[in-house]
C-alpha cells in the first residue's frame, strides 16, 4: 500500500468512526458547507442546486469497497417468507437551518402488523394534488396562507380545506403566522417521492404484452 491508499483509508477510517459517534449521540452530524461537498450527495448540497444536479445524476452509490446493502439484507431474511427493508434519509437545508435523519429497517412480519385502517389513514390525506402541491411548497420554505396561495394558485377555502387535512395527520403544523413541515410530513413527501419515482422509472421499463424484462 502507497502513501496515497494509506491516506485514503485513513480518511475513511475517520469518517467511519465520526459515523458512529454521531450515531451512539456522541457529537452532533457535522454540517456541510454550502461550497463544499460530491455532486449527488444530497446532505451535502443546497436545495436549490439539487434539480441541476438530478438532471447529469439521479442517483448515486454508497461508496466503500465493503458496502453490499442488498447483499447484507438478504443474509438478514429468516424465513421461507421474509421481507426486509432499510429506509436511510438525510436532508438537509442550510437556508432554513433544517436538518432531518431517518434510519430504520424491520422484517415483513412486523410490516403486516400495520392495520389497513392506519394505512389508509396516512395515505389518504395525500390522495390530493392540491396537497402535494402545498407540501412541496413548504419543503422550499415556511409560508403564511398568502405565500402559499400565491404559490399554488388555490383559492382561500381550497387552501385551507386542504392545510387542515394536512395538519390533522400532522404533516404540516402552524407556528406563528407561518406553515411549516413536521419530520413526519417532511419524512413522508421525501420518501413518497422517491419511492413513486422510482415505480414510475419501472413501470417504463417493464414490457406491456406480459413478456419478462
Amino acid at each position: 500500500m502507497d502513501v496515497a491508499e494509506l491516506a485514503q483509508a485513513v480518511e475513511r477510517l475517520s469518517r467511519q468512526v465520526e459515523q458512529i459517534r454521531v450515531h451512539l449521540g456522541l457529537e452532533p452530524p457535522r454540517l456541510v458547507p454550502a461550497n463544499h461537498g460530491t455532486p449527488g450527495k444530497p446532505n451535502a448540497i443546497p436545495l436549490h442546486k439539487v434539480p441541476d444536479i438530478v438532471n447529469s445524476r439521479a442517483s448515486f452509490t454508497l461508496e466503500g469497497p465493503d458496502i453490499d446493502v442488498v447483499g447484507q439484507l438478504d443474509k438478514e431474511l429468516v424465513s421461507g417468507r421474509d421481507a426486509v427493508i432499510l429506509v436511510g434519509l438525510v436532508y438537509h437545508d442550510q437556508s432554513m437551518g433544517r436538518q432531518h435523519t431517518l434510519q430504520a429497517a424491520t422484517h415483513l412480519p412486523y410490516m403486516l402488523k400495520t392495520s389497513d385502517e392506519t394505512l389508509a389513514q396516512f395515505t389518504t390525506p395525500l390522495s390530493s394534488p392540491e396537497r402535494w402541491k402545498l407540501l412541496r411548497a413548504l419543503l422550499e420554505s415556511d409560508k403564511t396562507a398568502m405565500e402559499l396561495g400565491q404559490a399554488t394558485g388555490m383559492q382561500t377555502g381550497q387552501l385551507y380545506h386542504h392545510l387542515r387535512e394536512l395538519i390533522t395527520q400532522h404533516y404540516v403544523k402552524q407556528v406563528d403566522k407561518k406553515y411549516t413541515l413536521t419530520e413526519i410530513g417532511l419524512t413522508m413527501f421525501l420518501t413518497t417521492a422517491f419511492l413513486v419515482g422510482l415505480l414510475t422509472e419501472a413501470t417504463k421499463r417493464t414490457p406491456t404484452d406480459g413478456s419478462t424484462v
